[in-house]
């Protein structure tokens, strides 16, 4: 299970299990993680969907 946690405007998504740091952004807003991918949402408004295990974006919201 993949948690997202907002901190100063960067995102960390980590393991339940262990401390896995899979993807860090800045300007965040929002996130939420849903199985492998996670929704962020940025200040300047863009909306993108990354796949937590390639720890890259996948499509644009």
């Amino acid at each position: 299970m993949w948690v997202a946690k907002l901190r100063d405007g960067h995102l960390e998504v980590t393991n339940s299990n262990t401390y896995v740091i899979a993807i860090i952004q800045t300007g965040v807003t929002s996130a939420s993680v849903s199985g492998n991918e996670v929704v962020v949402s940025y200040k300047d408004g863009r909306t993108l969907v990354w796949d937590i295990d390639q720890k890259v974006p996948v499509r644009i919201l």
